[in-house]
């Protein structure tokens, strides 16, 4: 994918299923940030994108362990673990994150389903995770840093992060869209409200 070789572990969302997943991985080719955070990084394709268009210190961080193995055997098979650590954490939990991030990425659940599952829609799904996710992550982000989420149309309007990001005080840009059978996909920038213009 995009010219990265990757394993996808048993368990372990694989990420070229869904227009919205392909979506935000063409999208971070657009950024060339030095300090980032792949948030629920399953395979770590967007750790290792964002590595390799220079980022110095990626953090690929999720919950499940088996991704966060997956990762790891990515990360090294790719040759870059000298740039990318990879963390269990329940978001932003972990101490060993730091608060000093230019771009953080989320390929977040992106509805709520029942029990619990290693990806996909669990029980903190859409809304609850994507705005606990926002409300942390301002204490995360660089000044001049952005937010890289994903939304599709499929889903209830009340799970759209754009709605959530500008009620927490954050801009949205749509960096880019694409339609198929089941709606329209789409990828947003936030940033601090006080630094552009919503």
């Amino acid at each position: 994918m995009y010219g990265v070789h990757l394993v996808v572990e048993e368990g372990v969302f694989p990420p070229d299923k869904g227009t919205a997943s392909k979506l935000l991985a063409r999208s971070t080719l657009n950024f060339c940030p030095k300090r980032c955070l792949d948030m629920g990084c399953g395979t770590g394709i967007l750790a290792i994108l964002l590595a390799r268009n220079g980022a110095t210190l990626v953090h690929a961080v999720d919950i499940h362990l088996p991704a966060v193995m997956c990762t790891t055997k990515n990360v090294e098979a790719n040759g870059l673990s000298d740039r990318i650590a990879v963390i269990q954490s329940d978001l932003f939990d972990n101490s060993i994150l730091s608060r000093g991030y230019d771009l953080l990425v989320f390929n977040h659940p992106l509805y709520p389903g029942s029990g619990r599952r290693l990806f996909g829609p669990g029980e903190e799904g859409g809304k609850k995770i994507i705005r606990r996710f926002l409300n942390e992550a301002k204490n995360h982000l660089n000044i001049g840093g952005g937010i890289l989420m994903p939304f599709s149309t499929f889903v209830a309007q009340e799970h759209d992060p754009a709605t959530i990001a500008c009620q927490l005080g954050f801009t949205c840009e749509k960096l880019g869209e694409e339609t198929d059978g089941l709606g329209q996909h789409r990828v947003y920038l936030f940033k601090m409200k006080d630094e552009a213009s919503c």
